[in-house]
């Protein structure tokens, strides 16, 4: 099987803007969390244990979230595809 890269350059392009701004995102939210630790650890252990233990809940809310968000991603595209636009209100 032969995989020609020049006829899906559009493709993995258009994927890769579209996907840039989830990474960036997320990125952000593991850069400020890492701060967040650096700074909490350096007053003394017992912080270090109780900002690391809320950032993993938060984190465990924000995955929820976007996890409910990626379920509806194929229903609304089913729904626009077939000209239903006020199906969901």
């Amino acid at each position: 099987m032969s995989y020609n890269w020049s006829s899906y350059k559009k493709e993995y392009s258009k994927i890769i803007r579209l996907g840039l701004p989830i990474l960036v995102g997320q990125l952000g939210m593991i850069v400020v969390a890492f701060a967040d630790n650096i700074m909490v650890g350096r007053y003394n252990t017992d912080s270090l244990a109780s900002a690391s233990f809320v950032n993993n809940v938060f984190n465990a809310a924000i995955f929820a979230c976007i996890g409910f968000t990626y379920g509806l991603t194929p229903i609304i595209g089913a729904l626009f595809s077939q000209k239903e636009n006020n199906t969901i209100t």
